[in-house]
């Protein structure tokens, strides 16, 4: 979803649908949830407590059945936290502090945390914090990287071996990169991943100089075509009919800017 800067993306699989992160704007993350027709939200995951990730949570709260919430579980004491912890028990929904052995299912799709490891011990701040998730199916692999920056990125890359299935290559990769495309990354991890899609949530005419000039060529040295909220606006990406190859479309970037 285009939220301006920040990060909305939503996974829907088999009539069910995982939203990661709502962005700031309560109204931008409702409307684009309304255009798909999302009422339930099966799987609602805040991925830490930067309000660009979870300043929206209303416009999902009011809009939709949240079945499940999942929160960092790195200890977190900043307003935004606090706001989304009241709204989450004000709106009655089952909330856990998730880590690494956290797992599920998502209509064909299978999922787990991969990082942090439960209670956050390694996290230096709440990017490094932020809960990385993997989604496996059989056609396509997802892997949304919030944003957790170069260290975070590195100990993913030492760990492969416990979260990466086996058969990970033989299949195209959608990455959801890190951190609005910031310079905060670890080339080697990226470059090993060889997405086939990137997609970039990142709100036009920024002041971080998000997505970098570093980053973008990072994509595009590991082979991966990179698409951009700030360019296309929301960005949906699915099956061709025989279920064989991906395809996207795009809605056409809003006037969303830096301030969102």
């Amino acid at each position: 979803c285009d939220v301006g800067q920040g990060d909305a993306t939503l996974i829907r699989s088999a009539g069910q649908v995982a939203l990661i992160d709502v962005g700031k704007d309560p109204d931008l993350v409702a409307k684009c949830l309304s255009r798909l027709g999302v009422s339930t939200v099966n799987l609602l995951v805040l991925t830490h407590f930067d309000m660009d990730h979870v300043g929206g949570l209303e416009g999902v709260l009011a809009k939709t059945n949240v079945q499940r919430a999942l929160v960092t579980s790195f200890h977190d004491d900043r307003p935004g936290a606090n706001f989304c912890r009241d709204q989450l028990t004000a709106w009655q929904v089952p909330t856990e502090e998730a880590g690494v052995g956290f797992y599920g299912s998502l209509g064909e799709f299978s999922w787990r945390v991969v990082s942090p490891h439960q209670g956050a011990p390694e996290a230096e701040d709440s990017n490094d914090g932020s809960i990385t998730m993997l989604f496996d199916s059989p056609r396509v692999e997802v892997l949304t990287l919030a944003d957790l920056g170069e260290k975070g990125q590195l100990r993913l890359a030492r760990e492969q071996a416990s979260w990466m299935p086996g058969d990970f290559f033989d299949k195209p990769l959608v990455l959801k990169v890190s951190h609005h495309g910031s310079a905060d990354q670890y080339p080697e991890f990226i470059e090993s991943l060889r997405p086939t899609l990137a997609l970039v949530s990142v709100g036009a005419g920024n002041g971080y100089g998000h997505p970098t000039k570093q980053t973008l060529h990072l994509l595009r040295f590991a082979g991966a075509e990179t698409l951009r909220t700030d360019r296309l606006g929301s960005i949906a990406i699915g099956f061709d009919i025989d279920g064989s190859r991906l395809q996207r479309s795009v809605s056409g970037p809003s006037l969303v800017g830096s301030s969102r």
